[in-house]
Formats: C-alpha cells, sequence, structure tokens
C-alpha cells in the first residue's frame, strides 16, 4: 500500500482532515524507524495482519535469537 494510499483509508476510517491523517502516518512510520534504529524488534499482533488478510488469526512461530558462544 502506498503512503497516500494509507492516509486516505485513515482520513476515510477515522474521518478526519486529510492533514491530521498525514501527521498520523508520518508519525507511525517515524516511530518504527526509530525502535528499528535503536535495535528494538517490531511485532504487528497476529489479529492485525488477519484482519488485513480477511481471515481468522493464527499463531505463528516466531524464532529466538541465537545465544552468543562464550
Amino acid at each position: 500500500m502506498q503512503k497516500l494510499k494509507l492516509i486516505d483509508a485513515l482520513k476515510k476510517e477515522c474521518r478526519i482532515s486529510k492533514k491530521e491523517a498525514a501527521a498520523i502516518v508520518d508519525l507511525f512510520f517515524e516511530s518504527m524507524s526509530e525502535a528499528l534504529a535503536r535495535g528494538d524488534r517490531l511485532k504487528f499482533a497476529d489479529y492485525v495482519l488477519s484482519m488485513l488478510k480477511n481471515t481468522s488469526p493464527t499463531k505463528a512461530e516466531i524464532p529466538k535469537p541465537a545465544k552468543a558462544f562464550k
């Protein structure tokens, strides 16, 4: 999805101005970028992904990072 389409969808869904929707989308991506720069992991809830796919939620195995050898 392109950023402009995301802004438009948010605007329609939340009944807010395009300027407000753009600010929310910018804040969202800025927050994700800062978290990744700090080395944080991003995790999206299964139910959010299932809503996007229009399917029921499933549990997924998330690989755990390997422990460093000492």
